[in-house]
């Protein structure tokens, strides 16, 4: 092993890690507020399979959720940088501004629809 390229990819790693734990904390605090909210409202518990709300499954700048889901898992290959995700959207076929809406918009779905990061969450871990 190249012991010089372990320490590189170390070190993108921790330089990643600021924006994942960011990006982490941002879901859970989405998560414990669409709990409460259930909490609030007797007969409202989640479903494991809750339904995106109509029109939050269409496509944000021509990409997918299922072509969102497949960057997103991508980006593993280049240690989680988020300034490498055009690139990484590139060789799916998506523009640098394509990818910058869609990221922004499928992030906002998935944080304000269960059923969209349900959705997500199942091709993210298929």
């Amino acid at each position: 092993m190249n012991i010089g390229k372990a320490f590189g990819d170390m070190k993108d790693m921790m330089q990643a890690a600021p924006g994942m734990i960011r990006s982490a904390n941002e879901i859970a605090a989405a998560a414990q507020a669409q709990a409460a909210q259930y909490q609030a409202q007797p007969g409202m518990a989640p479903t494991p399979d809750a339904a995106p709300q109509p029109g939050n499954l269409e496509p944000i700048a021509g990409v997918t959720l299922e072509i969102y889901a497949l960057i997103s898992k991508d980006m593993a290959s280049v240690g989680y940088d988020q300034a490498r995700g055009a690139e990484v959207a590139a060789r799916h076929g998506v523009s640098s501004a394509d990818w910058g809406l869609a990221q922004k918009g499928w992030g906002d779905r998935i944080r304000a629809d269960r059923g969209v990061g349900i959705a997500f969450n199942k091709l993210y871990t298929a």
